[in-house]
C-alpha cells in the first residue's frame, strides 16, 4: 500500500501483498476490474481477515494504468453491502487513469528536478576547482608584474597585462557562475572556518588594480594588520568583496578616487 484513506491505519500502514499468494490482486494487474458486495470468498485476499475486521463488506478494484502498462491497483472499500454498481467501475477507471497519468507526470518532475540539481552541483565543483588555480594565476602574475622576479621590458610587461586583465575576467566568470548555481539553489560547499580580512582586502585590491588604472581612478587599498577573523564561508566573503569593489569601479566616474 502506498497510500490509503479511510482505512484503519493498522490495516494499510507497511503492509504489502504478496502477488503469488493473492490470484486477486494477480487478475487486476493482468488488466482486469474486480468488484464485489459480499466479500465471502476470503482465500482470494491475502489481507482476507484484515479485511473482515474492518468490517468491509464491498471492494472494488481498478488497474493503475500508463503507456507502458499496469503500475498499481486503486480500490475502494465500503462497509455496506452491494455498493459498487456498473457506473462506480466506469468512474474509478477514469479516475485510475488521471492516478496515473499524475503518477506519472510526478515521476518526471522530479527526474527532471534531479537532472537539474546535478548539473548544477556539477557547475559548482567545476567552478569551485577553478577559482583556486585562477585566483593563484593572477597572484603570480601581480608578482611578476611587479617586478619582484626582475625587470621586463615595456612589451613583456604589455603582453603580462593583458594575460591578467584575461585571467582575471576568466575568474570572474567563474565567480559569476558559482553564484548562479547557489541562486538556484544547489548550496555547494558550505564552510565555517576563520577568514582573514586583511589577506582578502589585499587579494581584492590586487584584483581590481589595473581595472581602476585604465579608467585613470586613483584606487588604494587600506587593510591594516591584525583585523580579527571573521568565520564564514571564504569563497562567499570573498565574492561579497568582489561584488562590491567591482560596483565601486565601474559606478565612480573617471579621475575620481576608489577606497574600500
Amino acid at each position: 500500500y502506498a497510500a490509503s484513506h479511510g482505512l484503519p491505519s493498522r490495516f494499510a500502514a507497511g503492509r504489502e501483498v504478496d502477488v503469488a499468494r493473492s490470484p486477486l490482486n494477480k487478475s487486476i494487474l493482468d488488466g482486469e476490474p474486480f468488484a464485489t458486495g459480499q466479500v465471502t470468498q476470503q482465500e482470494l485476499f491475502q489481507l482476507g481477515e484484515e479485511v473482515a475486521a474492518a468490517q468491509v463488506q464491498s471492494v472494488l478494484f481498478v488497474p493503475l494504468r500508463n503507456e507502458k502498462g499496469v503500475i498499481g491497483i486503486l480500490g475502494a472499500y465500503a462497509r455496506a453491502p452491494e455498493c459498487f454498481g456498473q457506473d462506480d467501475i466506469d468512474f474509478l477507471r477514469l479516475a485510475a487513469e488521471l492516478v496515473a497519468i499524475a503518477l506519472e507526470n510526478a515521476r518526471a518532475y522530479r527526474a527532471v528536478e534531479e537532472l537539474g540539481e546535478e548539473k548544477e552541483r556539477f557547475s559548482v565543483r567545476v567552478a569551485h576547482n577553478l577559482r583556486a588555480p585562477l585566483a593563484a594565476m593572477v597572484s603570480m602574475l601581480d608578482v611578476l608584474g611587479e617586478g619582484y622576479t626582475g625587470g621586463m621590458n615595456p612589451t613583456q610587461l604589455q603582453y603580462l597585462q593583458r594575460i591578467r586583465r584575461r585571467a582575471t575576467s576568466l575568474s570572474e566568470l567563474v565567480s559569476e557562475l558559482m553564484v548562479l548555481a547557489t541562486s538556484h539553489g544547489i548550496r555547494g560547499e558550505r564552510f565555517n572556518i576563520p577568514v582573514d580580512l586583511s589577506g582578502l582586502v589585499a587579494h581584492v585590491g590586487r584584483t581590481f588594480q589595473d581595472r581602476a588604472t585604465e579608467r585613470d581612478q586613483n584606487f588604494s587599498v587600506d587593510a591594516p594588520e591584525g583585523l580579527p577573523p571573521v568565520s564564514g564561508d571564504p569563497g562567499m566573503r570573498e565574492r561579497m568583496l568582489e561584488n562590491l569593489v567591482s560596483n565601486a569601479i565601474k559606478y565612480t566616474p573617471k579621475g575620481r578616487k576608489v577606497r574600500p
